[in-house]
C-alpha cells in the first residue's frame, strides 16, 4: 500500500482515507476531515497522546486503535462512526463515552481496564455486548435509555466488579428477564416530569436514589 505522511509525522493511506499510524511524540492531534478509518493499532500504546479530535465522516475505529493511550481522558466519537473494533479503548483513562447511533456491536474488551470510566451512553441500535467489554471497569454506569429493546445478547463476562446498567423503568423487568445472567445489574430510571431528575429503582423494585436528567422537548 502506498502511504502519505503528514507534517506531524502521522501516516495515512495514499488517498488519505485511512489513518494507518500515529506519531508517538504527539500530545495533541486533529484528524483531518475526509479520514474514514482509524486503522488497527493506529495509536496503540502512545502514552503521550492526551487529546485527539476525530472528524465527522469517520465510519470506523479499528481494533486496538487507542489501546494503552494512558494519557487519553476524553474522546468524542463522531456520530458517523458505525463500527468500533475490539480492544479499541482498553487501558485508557477515559472518564465517559457516548457510542453513536448505528453501532450494533460493542466488541470484546473495548473498554477493558478503563478504571476511571464513569459512564457510557449506549445507542438504541445496539444488539450485542461481547466478552470483557467492561472488564475491570470500576462502578461504571452503562446507560441504555432507548424506549425499545434491540439488545439481545450480553456475554457472561461482559461486565464485572460494581458496574450497573441504567434502563428505562418501563423496560427494567424486560431487561432482567432477557438477561438473567446480569439481572442484578439492571436499575430502572423513572423520569419525574418537569423536575429534571429521575428516581432510580433497584432490581428488587426499591427506590435507591435519584439522578439529574436532561429531558429534550419535542
Amino acid at each position: 500500500m502506498k502511504t502519505f505522511v503528514d507534517e506531524y509525522g502521522v501516516t495515512y493511506s495514499e488517498d488519505k482515507k485511512i489513518l494507518i499510524k500515529g506519531n508517538e511524540k504527539l500530545e495533541e492531534y486533529i484528524v483531518p476531515k475526509g479520514t474514514e478509518v482509524i486503522g488497527n493499532d493506529a495509536w496503540g500504546k502512545m502514552t503521550n497522546l492526551n487529546n485527539i479530535v476525530l472528524p465527522e465522516g469517520l465510519v470506523e475505529i479499528g481494533e486496538l486503535a487507542f489501546s494503552g493511550c494512558m494519557g487519553l481522558t476524553k474522546l468524542q466519537i463522531p456520530s458517523t462512526v458505525k463500527e468500533i473494533g475490539p480492544y479499541a479503548f482498553e487501558f485508557t483513562m477515559l472518564r465517559m463515552a457516548v457510542i453513536p447511533e448505528g453501532v450494533k456491536v460493542l466488541n470484546n474488551d473495548i473498554f477493558d481496564g478503563c478504571f476511571l470510566l464513569g459512564s457510557v451512553m449506549l445507542p438504541s441500535t445496539l444488539e450485542r455486548i461481547e466478552d470483557h467489554a467492561f472488564c475491570s471497569c470500576q462502578s461504571t454506569q452503562i446507560v441504555l435509555m432507548a424506549q425499545e429493546r434491540k439488545l439481545n445478547y450480553i456475554a457472561d463476562s461482559a461486565v464485572d466488579n460494581s458496574s450497573i446498567f441504567l434502563v428505562p423503568y418501563e423496560l427494567q423487568k424486560e431487561y432482567m428477564e432477557a438477561f438473567d445472567n446480569h439481572s442484578d445489574r439492571f436499575f430502572g430510571l423513572k423520569i419525574l416530569p418537569n423536575e429534571g431528575k429521575a428516581d432510580v429503582y433497584s432490581p428488587s423494585g426499591e427506590v435507591v436514589g435519584e439522578i439529574p436528567v436532561q429531558v429534550t422537548k419535542e
